[in-house]
Formats: structure tokens, C-alpha cells, sequence
């Protein structure tokens, strides 16, 4: 009979086998022990980078059938019953042409209701049920029955503006087949997002407006947004709140699922794949809806922070999810843009010429023609010809026909449009039509010069104002205001309010187009009519700075009642616009050019006193703390209290705050552009900002200031900090690793590794700022080793950060944070060297670092996380229970710190289920277990499909169900396994740097379930996973060995299937290639002996070989893995039970009685050592020794036997 070593149950999803008793090997061999040692290198607790996704699918959509008839945009016919509004001329306000019978539900009359904020004023609206962008389409009882604490939960939302007041509405039947497309496209496609691309003027808007009622009436439409109105500083977060509240107003039912994601999720700088799963996948999944709502998102390209948003999509499964997109915009997308997001492109069609006729004939119906006949059927065609399907050109024609403000009549403008040569093939047209416009309603010169201030106002208007304080604020006559808005309102496409009571920012009232056509630099001068953005904030901050005394000194409070809105635009808004009056800071260091701008000379004379009466008003009116007191505060020159409130606001938790910070900051430098202190800490406020947005351009900026300090203004400030400056140039440098691909160095950063080296130099008499330095520079080498997995990076990140510690002596500020670091570098070295010195000396760092960040310390819980993973892996490498209790405890009370609605909740439930899987190990106890799967998948639950962190639950949870398996045969545990590292490693492709892992893991979880199926399949997607793996450790990379020996247990486990030679002796070929690269004194070369030697006794076996060389080879490698595996050495059993077995080969081959008692020998040794955790080891160690000792009786009869017949 012959031997088996079957392996001992193990926390990690290693392969179990359930091999025949006559088996000639131990089964496993060091299988289990090496992928133990492959799972203890996965690092968890790291925090990866977002993976690459993977290639746009687009399929194409069934065949569609158009609307009925030859032409689906041509047969549309006039109904001359249609009631129409006619549009009297001459009076003092012209009535909305109404062309639909339907509902006019884009024309109510709203009121903003302001809601002061950091930076913008944003608008909340009123709104009017029953309007389509931004409106109440809501039961409104349903939303009553709602408690009333979670319908307050839904108004903290942001609110989408009133877009009702689009003046031109939908020609019925103009658009019959899009809409039908559209339709069908959501009925019959799998693809998330339908993306509708067309020209400015081709009636996307419209088009929107009409497909969102077809939407709302078939129960369809979970939210629709105009993103024209968007303030440049919404982000994405806010965005998915917005659309959270919308998904509320139209859905009531899914208000309480709103209200719970407020409640824990409410927090900022949240990750954008857990802020959508919470407020948009949820609420749509708890309506439980048969069929998926749609999110339709009109002007997407007008908001300039749509890409961040559109990249999250990948995470949504339209047909589980039960959402899809509907995107309009001019841009066409391509693959590269949003790889990964299924998406479906469809060109918005010009209108045919015979719907444009039917356009002009439906609006001229409405206007008063006079005395003079209406237009001849030949003029309404050679409009239509001109306006070759833009609707724009034909709504502007029409408006300006209309206009009374114009001294000219109806027909006269009429002749004069037709007279143009042009045709909408001239990129000229729609210029010279608006220029035109334009000299019509302001023939005179003195009134164009008062039109270009006006439009330069509004332009960079962050809000709506009434028009008196409109006029205050610019310096004009409220009834010149009057005047200029009547006279282009031609040009206006919507009309937001209704009432002409409000001026409102351009991009609100006017088509892209047309301001396009104003900030052209491209159009021909007969035609151009430009306006300057850095012009209207000189215009507007001028205003600012002459209201600001007046409103904000302490005898203003009168005033203030009767000009609140006005108040609280300047107190917000100010600093933005006088810095947005200079040129950019980075186009232009020279503080001399500086001089010479228009409001340079008002910001220099801004007294502290009115600077000082604004920072009270501010801080009252967005609740902003002052970093100093009042009287300090009182007695600060104006660009020192800018400075100081500036650096606050840009340390706030939002992007509204530090863009106001950034303004406030940026008027400080150029008010004291000698001073170090303002582009310091200007530039920690452009890295800042780049945190939340993920801006290249802010990271930019912030090198760009930083070197600009370091260069210039810290050799002219006496008082400069000009080594604090420095070590900021480098943190900016560091950042850039946002930006780059996980395998490649930036040149920022090595610029960075290099200012830390020479200042480390440059510094060996200043203690204090030396030892800054060397932790910075510290942070930047192991920054460059989790890229480049440089020993040689790591050995000098410690280096550095052992020197920093020595000059952070006991009670020292820093030193429990550079202790902190050093424990952290010392455990990753470990992850590479398995020295148990570099992990006993992590552990008793952060005990001494725990010590001085007691409990209210924010970087507690990073300690108390670090210190259980190392204890854990210590617990693993020692099986010492003690210290696997300690871990335990120590991620429950890192748990405690974080509680629901904390970002870094995950991570210390996942650090937990780890602790809680490794004391299972030491003391097998199911209840630990279990708690670690539900751990896992409550950390699951907290990375939706999107989140950047989400690999790490996956293959963490897959580890957890992989253990359990072996303790309860559950195959449904197994089968989840492979699925869930199939997922983690879809999240990382090709090119990412750890993806190997995740080939590892996969190739694991398939083992466990071979131990089960014995299945070929199994067995060769295994070995084609390691091939894959092995590839990416090639020649001269220092793991190959570990892949190798990988891939042979890969080969045996096949051959243990087919038999086939062939993988034996390839696993011969790489066990010796394997071997060759540890040589002697390398730690894992007893491995490699061991699994040369089981190689060759097992081909020795199967192919019968008669002679000797393989086996005698197979034990003398054997024997010298047994020397390198001395005394207490955790795996010196299992070589002496490989010799055993060996040695028994060689006995029963040979009649060799010396070889079966030494086996016997080895056998009683391994018994010995075998340790009580491993009782299955044991259990066949004994049997094995009743085998060895019944061939030896047999051996020794034999030998009798011949010797007495001889």
C-alpha cells in the first residue's frame, strides 16, 4: 500500500485534493503552503488606483421602423386649427408663442427663493407642478404621505432652476421619428446610454423637452436636467444629488430610500460609485419597477465636469439597475473617452425643409403684420432654404421680425434677412444674422458701447438680480438696463421667470450659439461683436468694490435691509470677480504688469476695516469659522486677513469653499506679491482643489506657484520659510501619481525624490527642518516603490525615515507620525523579505506611535488598523493565538471609530473579517468564520460596481467563502468564490500592475474547486492563468521563481487528470529554472528543492523508468531542503516526510532494507514535529508508518527467504 499526505484545513482558498490511497506522493506537496505565502503578498489595506476599463461595446439596435409615411421628417402636416397667441407689436412686453395644444408646461411662472452657499449663489426654486426640466412632476399627496422628516431630507437637495421659460416650444409632429427612435431604442436595447449628437441650433432642447413628456406619460422618466444652468463650480457629488432629488419629486415612493441615503451618506468627499449606488441605483431599485427609468440630460456638454460623471457608468448594469441615460449634447463621443460605458450614438437630424416652412407659417400666424400683406409662400421657402434645418436661425429670424423694440417694420426686417447671400453652409450665417439683430434694435454707436458693458456683466454673472440692483452693481441707469434687455431679447431663447424682473446670467437666457458668437475671436470683423470675460469682471468687481464700504462697515445695517440680495452676492462673490479681472497668475508672475490693471488700484486701497466688517458678514452667512481671533484679526492689513480667511476656506470640505479660498488667496499674492506666505499657501490650495476634482490643470497650478515661491519670492522674503515652501513643491510634485498609470514614474516625482535629496544634504545643521525633510523625502520613496516595487526604494525610504526619527526625540510633535510611517515600511518590507525582525520592529513602532494619539486623535484609527494587520501577520508567521486576539480587538476598536457614513468604514470592516480569518486559523472556530464572511460583504456592499476599492472586497470575501468551504462543503461558497475573482479581475486588465494577484487568486479559487469537480476545464484555465502570470514576471523579475513554482503545481495537479508525461517533464524544466534562481542563503530555496525533488520521484513513477538517477536525485535534494528547514522550523516535518516517502520509492525499487528504515525514521520524526493544528497531517503520518513498517517485515522475510535458499 502506498502514501498520502493530505493537507491541513487552511483559512485560504488552496486546492483540497481527494486523491486515492495508492497515490505514490504526498498530494499537495508545498501547494497549500505556496499559495499561503502568494496570498500573504496580496496587500491588503493599500489603496490602488481606479483601473483601466475596458472597450465601448455598441451594438446596433434592431431594425427600427420609422414613423408612418415615406419621409418621417418630411410628412408632417400643418394643422391650421392649432390655436396660436398672436404677438402684438408695439407693446410694452410681447406674450410666449404658445404652438402646442398640450399643457404649457414650460412656461409657468416660478420665483427664486435665493439660498446663499460658498461661492455661488444657487437658486431654489419654487417649483410649479406639472414642468418638465427641474419641476415637480410628483404626486404631490404621495409626497405628503411621506414622513416629514424624510421630505426634509429630500429639500436639502440641490435644486434644479426653472428651465420653463424656453420661449421657442415644439412643433407637433416635427420630430415624430427621433422620438420614436429614442423609444424603441429603450424598449429593445441592452446598451446604457443613448447619446443624441447635433450641431448648437439643430432643436436638441426641444427635442428634450418633448421626449420628456412622452417619458413622463408612459411612467418612464426618473429625472430630466438642463445642465446650461450649472454653476461651474457643481462637481459630480452634486450633481447625483440633484438628480437624487428629481428621481424623489417624480417618484415619491423612493423618498425614504433618499432620505436613508442622506442620512448615512450625507457626508462630503464621498467616493462617486458609493454616492450613485445610494442616491440613484437604490431609489430606482426600491420602486420596484418592471421597467427601467430613464435619466434624460440635456446641454451635457455645457457643464464642463460631465466626463468625471459619465466614467462611473461602467459600474451600472442597465438590465439590473433598471436605469438608462439619455444624453444630448453637441460633442460625439469616442471609445476612448468613456471606455467601458455600453453606449449607443445617434446624429439628431436637420429638420427638413417643409417642417422649417411649417415653423415660419406657425410663428409669423402670430405676428401683427400691419397694414402690410404676410409673407408671400416664396419667401417662407427661401427662409426655410437659408435655415437648412437649424432651428435657432429660424427662431431668431422670427423673434427679431417680432420685435417692437425695432424701428422697423415686420416686412422691411423681413426683406432685409432675405437680401443675405448666405446660407447655413457659411459658418458666417448665424454671425452675421445675431450681428445684425443686434445694429437693428441699437443703430447708434454710444448705445452699442452701453450693450457690450451690459453683455460683459452678465456674462460672468454668478446669479440671478433684480434689475435695480443689477444696475447698482455695473454703474448704469436701471432704465438703460431696461432698455438694452428689451432691445435683445430677440436674441434670448428662454426666458426663465416670466416676469422681466430679474437679470440673469447669460448662459440662462441665451442658445450656445449666441454666446459662442459674443467670445469668438474667429469672426469676421464686419461681423463680430465681442465681449470680454476678464472685462466683465472688472466691470462687476468694480461694483463690488464700491459697495463694499457701504454694505459692510458697521453703520450699513440699514442699508442692508432693502438691499439683502445684492448683500449677499457681493459678500460671496467678490473676491472671484476682481481676481477673475487680472490676467491668469500663472500666465504672468510679473507683480509690475500687475499695476497697471483697472482694479489694482481699488483692491489696494480696500481698507482693513471694510475687508474686516465683510469677514464678519461672511462667516455669519456660511457659517465659516476665523482661523484667528477678532481683535488679531482687526488689527491685519487687508492682504494679510485675505491671506488668513483664504487659507481656511481652502482647508474646507468642499469645492465651493476652496474655490473661494483659491480667489481670496489669489488677491492676497497680489496685494503682497513679495510675501512667501500667500503663493504657499496659494498653492496648497490649488492641490487641494485637485483632491476634490481630480484637476491635471490644479495639480499644475499648484507646481507652478510652488516653483514660482521657491525661485523667485523666497530669495526676496526675508522671512520666507523657504524650506516649508520647498517640501509643499514636492508634495504638488508627488500628487501627479493621480494622473499616471500605476506602472509608470512620473517626472514629478523623481523631480520630487531629488529636491528631498539635495535639501537632506544642504540641511546637516538644521535639525528641525532636516528631519522634515526626510520624512518627505521618505513618503516619496515608498511612493515610487508601491509603482516600481524597487527594494532598493524601499531600503531608502526607511533609511530616511530611521534618520528623521532620530531628530523627533520623545515629546516631540511629529514623532508619533514619523514612527507611524516607519511601521508601515517596515511591514511592507516583510511582504518582500518574510523577515520576522522587520515585523516585530512594525509592531512595537506603532505601539510607541498608539501611545501618543490617544483616543479624539484623528490618525488613531489608522494606527490601531496597522498595528492588528501586522500583529495578524505576526499570529500567521509564529501560530501565536495572543497575538491574533490582539488584532482582533484592535480592528473592533478601529471600527468604533468609524462609524456608519464614514469613508473609511469599509476598510475596517474588511481589516476586521481578515483578523477574525486568521484566528480561525490558529483556533478553528466556525463562529469566527462566519462573522468574517458577513464582514466581507457588508464591505462589499459599501463599493458598489464603480468603486475604486471594490477589488479588495472582492477577493478578500472570496477568500472567506473559500474557507468556510473546506469547513462545510458548501459548493454554492466555492462557485461564488471563482465568481467573485473572475470579477476582481475584470477590474484589473491588462497593464495593470497588480494584476498578477488577481490571475493568482482566480487560479486559486478554480483549485479549491477542482479538489470537488476534478475537472479538466478547471485544470486548464488554471495553467493558462499562470502561463498569463508568468508572462508578467519575466527574465531578471525578482518574483519569477514564485510563478514558476505556480505554474508546476498547476502541471502536477493536470497530470494527476490525464497522466500525461508531457507536464511532468516541463515541471521538471521550470522547477529547475525555479531552483536556479535561489540559489544558496535564498529564503525560499528549500521550496524550490522540495519541488524539484516530488517532480522527478513522481515522473520516476510514472514513467517506469528503470533507472535510478531520478530518484536518487529526487532524495538528495530532499535532504539538503531538510538542512536549510532546521530544529523548530515550521515546515521541517514536511521534508522529512518527503524523504520518507522518497526513501521508500527508493526501497521498494531496490530491495534496499537501509532505505526503508531510514524512512522509517523520517517517518517517526515528521510524527513527532507534526503540530496539533495540522490532525489530518498526523492521522496519515501513523498510516504511513504502519505501511513503511509492514514492507519492512516484508522485505526483511524476503531477504531470509533468499538467504536461506542460497
Amino acid at each position: 500500500m502506498d502514501v498520502v499526505r493530505p493537507e491541513a484545513v487552511s483559512p485560504f482558498p488552496s486546492p483540497v485534493f481527494n486523491v486515492p490511497v495508492c497515490a505514490l506522493s504526498r498530494t499537495m506537496d508545498d501547494e497549500i503552503d505556496g499559495l499561503v505565502a502568494s496570498f500573504s503578498r496580496l496587500h491588503i489595506g493599500s489603496v490602488p488606483l481606479l483601473p483601466a476599463a475596458v472597450a465601448v461595446d455598441r451594438p446596433s439596435l434592431p431594425p427600427h421602423q420609422p414613423h408612418r409615411g415615406t419621409d418621417q421628417h418630411n410628412q408632417v402636416l400643418v394643422d391650421p386649427g392649432r390655436p396660436y397667441t398672436t404677438i402684438h407689436r408695439r407693446q410694452e412686453e410681447k406674450e410666449v408663442v404658445q404652438l402646442s395644444s398640450e399643457r404649457n408646461a414650460w412656461n409657468s411662472t416660478t420665483h427664486y427663493q435665493q439660498t446663499v452657499t460658498v461661492s455661488t449663489v444657487v437658486n431654489n426654486i419654487q417649483r410649479v407642478e406639472n414642468s418638465t426640466f427641474g419641476a415637480n412632476y410628483g404626486n404631490q399627496a404621495l409626497i405628503q404621505a411621506t414622513s416629514r422628516s424624510d421630505r426634509r431630507a429630500l429639500d436639502s437637495l440641490p435644486a434644479h432652476p426653472d428651465v420653463s421659460g424656453l420661449l421657442s416650444s415644439y412643433l407637433e409632429d416635427s420630430r415624430t421619428g427621433d422620438i420614436e427612435y429614442a423609444l424603441h431604442w429603450i424598449s429593445l436595447s441592452q446598451e446604457l446610454v443613448l447619446w443624441i449628437h447635433a450641431p448648437a441650433g439643430m432643436g436638441k432642447s426641444t427635442f428634450a423637452r418633448e421626449l420628456a413628456e412622452k417619458l413622463r406619460s408612459k411612467g418612464q422618466l426618473a429625472a430630466a436636467l438642463f445642465l446650461s444652468f450649472a454653476p461651474a463650480d457643481w462637481g459630480p457629488e452634486t450633481m447625483i444629488r440633484l438628480i437624487a432629488g428629481e428621481i424623489g419629486r417624480i417618484h415619491p415612493r423612493a423618498i425614504p430610500s433618499i432620505a436613508d441615503a442622506i442620512e448615512s451618506y450625507g457626508g462630503p468627499s464621498l467616493p462617486l460609485d458609493v454616492l450613485f449606488d445610494q442616491y440613484i441605483r437604490r431609489p430606482i431599485q426600491s420602486l420596484q419597477l418592471p421597467h427601467p427609468l430613464i435619466i434624460l440630460t440635456d446641454a451635457i456638454d455645457e457643464w464642463k465636469m460631465y466626463p468625471t460623471l459619465i466614467k462611473q457608468f461602467t459600474t451600472i448594469d442597465s438590465s439590473r439597475d433598471l436605469v438608462k441615460f439619455i444624453i444630448l449634447g453637441r460633442a460625439v463621443p469616442s471609445e476612448r473617452d468613456f471606455p467601458g460605458v455600453s453606449m449607443s450614438l445617434y446624429p439628431l437630424p436637420p429638420a427638413s425643409k417643409e417642417v422649417i416652412s411649417r415653423y415660419f407659417h406657425a410663428h409669423f400666424a402670430t405676428i401683427d403684420w400691419g397694414k402690410a400683406e404676410k409673407p408671400e409662400e416664396r419667401q417662407v421657402s427661401q427662409l426655410a432654404e437659408k435655415a437648412n434645418g437649424l432651428f435657432v436661425w429660424a427662431w431668431i429670424v422670427f423673434s427679431t421680425i417680432a420685435d417692437d423694440f425695432i424701428d422697423a417694420s415686420p416686412k422691411e426686417i423681413l426683406e432685409q434677412t432675405l437680401e443675405s447671400r448666405r446660407t447655413t453652409g457659411d459658418s458666417e450665417l448665424l454671425a452675421e444674422l445675431y450681428h445684425g439683430a443686434i445694429m437693428r434694435s441699437f443703430p447708434r454707436a454710444r448705445e452699442r458701447e452701453q450693450v457690450r458693458k451690459y453683455l460683459q456683466a452678465i456674462f460672468v454673472l454668478e446669479s440671478p438680480l433684480p434689475i435695480a440692483d443689477f444696475a447698482k452693481l455695473i454703474g448704469m441707469e436701471p432704465r438703460t438696463v431696461e432698455h438694452i434687455r428689451k432691445g435683445l431679447y430677440a436674441l434670448q431663447t428662454r426666458n426663465p421667470d416670466g416676469t422681466g424682473e430679474l437679470m440673469y446670467p447669460a448662459t440662462a437666457i441665451f442658445h450656445l450659439s449666441v454666446t459662442e458668437y459674443f467670445q469668438s475671436d474667429s469672426t469676421p470683423e464686419d461681423y463680430a461683436f465681442s465681449v470680454s470675460v476678464s472685462e466683465g469682471h472688472a466691470l462687476v468687481g468694480g461694483g463690488c468694490l464700491r459697495l463694499l464700504p457701504k454694505m459692510f462697515l458697521a453703520s450699513s445695517e440699514d442699508a442692508l435691509q432693502s438691499d439683502r440680495r445684492l448683500y449677499d452676492y457681493i459678500a460671496l462673490t467678490w473676491p472671484g470677480h476682481v481676481a477673475g479681472s487680472y490676467p491668469s497668475l500663472v500666465a504672468n508672475f510679473n507683480a509690475e504688469i500687475w499695476k497697471h490693471f483697472q482694479l489694482h488700484g481699488p483692491l489696494q486701497r480696500l481698507t482693513r476695516e471694510t475687508v474686516h466688517g465683510w469677514t464678519k458678514a461672511l462667516r455669519s452667512t456660511i457659517n465659516v469659522d476665523c482661523p484667528l481671533n477678532v481683535a488679531h484679526l482687526e488689527q491685519a492689513e487687508t492682504g494679510v486677513l485675505l491671506r488668513l480667511l483664504g487659507t481656511k476656506l481652502s482647508e474646507g470640505d468642499n469645492t465651493k469653499s476652496i474655490h473661494l479660498g483659491v480667489a481670496c488667496l489669489e488677491l492676497a499674492v497680489r496685494l503682497l506679491p513679495q510675501a512667501a506666505s500667500s503663493w504657499h499657501n496659494l498653492g496648497r490650495a490649488h492641490r487641494e482643489l485637485a483632491k476634490f476634482t481630480r484637476s491635471r490643470q490644479s495639480v499644475e497650478t499648484a507646481i507652478a506657484i510652488h516653483r514660482h515661491a521657491v525661485e523667485v519670492v523666497c530669495v526676496i522674503d526675508p522671512g520666507a520659510a523657504r524650506e516649508e515652501v520647498k517640501r509643499d513643491l514636492a508634495r504638488s510634485l508627488r500628487s501627479t501619481i493621480w494622473y499616471h498609470q500605476l506602472t509608470a514614474v512620473s517626472e514629478e516625482l523623481d523631480e520630487a525624490i531629488s529636491l528631498g535629496r539635495d535639501a537632506v544634504q544642504q540641511l546637516e545643521h538644521d535639525e528641525d527642518e532636516r528631519a522634515r525633510w526626510l520624512h518627505n523625502l521618505a513618503s516619496s520613496m515608498v511612493n515610487r516603490f508601491d509603482i516600481t516595487s524597487s527594494i532598493e526604494d524601499l531600503e531608502e525610504g526607511i533609511t530616511r525615515a530611521q534618520e528623521a526619527l532620530e531628530l523627533r526625540p520623545e515629546g516631540h510633535r511629529d514623532r508619533a507620525d514619523v514612527m507611524h510611517h516607519l511601521a508601515g515600511s517596515f511591514a511592507k518590507r516583510f511582504g518582500l523579505t518574510s523577515s520576522l525582525a522587520d515585523l516585530h520592529e512594525s509592531i512595537r513602532l506603532c505601539r510607541e506611535a498608539l501611545k501618543l494619539r490617544p483616543k479624539g486623535y484623528r490618525t488613531r484609527a489608522d494606527i490601531l488598523h496597522n498595528l492588528a494587520k501586522s500583529l495578524g501577520r505576526r499570529s500567521i508567521a509564529m501560530s501565536s493565538l495572543e497575538d491574533s486576539e490582539e488584532s482582533v480587538r484592535l480592528h473592533r476598536e478601529a471600527l468604533e471609530l468609524r462609524p456608519k457614513g464614514h469613508q473609511g468604514r469599509a476598510w475596517s470592516l474588511q481589516n476586521l473579517a481578515v483578523a477574525l480569518a486568521t484566528r480561525f486559523r490558529v483556533t478553528p472556530s466556525l463562529e469566527d468564520l462566519e462573522e468574517s464572511v458577513r464582514l466581507h460583504q457588508e464591505a462589499l456592499e459599501l463599493r458598489p460596481e464603480g468603486h475604486e476599492d471594490r477589488v479588495w472586497s472582492l477577493q478578500s470575501l472570496s477568500v472567506s467563502l473559500a474557507t468556510r468551504f473546506r469547513v462545510t462543503a458548501s459548493r454554492g461558497d466555492v462557485e461564488e468564490s471563482v465568481q467573485l475573482d473572475r470579477e476582481a479581475l475584470k477590474l484589473r486588465p491588462e497593464g495593470h500592475r497588480d494584476r498578477i494577484w488577481s490571475l493568482h487568486n482566480l487560479a486559486v479559487s478554480l483549485a479549491t474547486r477542482f479538489s470537488v469537480t476534478r475537472s479538466l476545464e478547471d485544470s486548464e484555465e488554471i495553467i493558462r492563468l499562470y502561463r498569463v502570470a508568468l508572462t508578467l514576471r519575466p527574465e531578471g523579475h525578482r518574483d519569477r521563481a514564485r510563478s514558476l513554482y505556480n505554474l508546476v503545481l498547476a502541471l502536477r495537479r493536470r497530470f494527476g487528470v490525464t497522466s500525461s508525461l508531457a507536464d511532468l517533464e516541463e515541471s521538471i524544466e521550470l522547477d529547475r529554472e525555479a531552483l536556479n534562481l535561489r540559489p544558496e542563503g535564498h529564503q525560499d530555496r528549500a521550496q524550490s528543492l522540495s519541488s524539484l525533488a516530488i517532480s522527478l520521484s513522481k515522473h520516476f513513477v510514472a514513467a517506469k523508468m528503470k533507472s535510478l538517477n531520478n530518484l536518487d536525485e529526487s532524495i538528495r535534494l530532499h535532504r539538503e531542503a531538510l538542512i536549510l528547514r532546521p530544529g523548530s522550523h515550521p515546515d521541517r516535518y514536511k521534508s522529512l516526510w518527503d524523504l520518507g516517502h522518497t526513501l521508500n520509492l527508493r526501497s521498494r525499487a531496490t530491495s534496499n532494507i537501509e532505505d526503508i528504515h531510514e524512512a522509517i525514521s523520517a517517518n517517526n520524526q515528521a510524527l513527532e514535529l507534526c503540530p496539533p493544528s495540522a490532525p489530518t497531517d498526523r492521522q496519515v503520518l501513523q498510516k504511513n508508518g504502519s505501511i513503511f513498517a509492514k514492507f519492512l517485515t516484508s522485505l526483511s522475510s524476503t531477504s531470509r527467504l533468499e538467504t536461506e535458499t542460497a
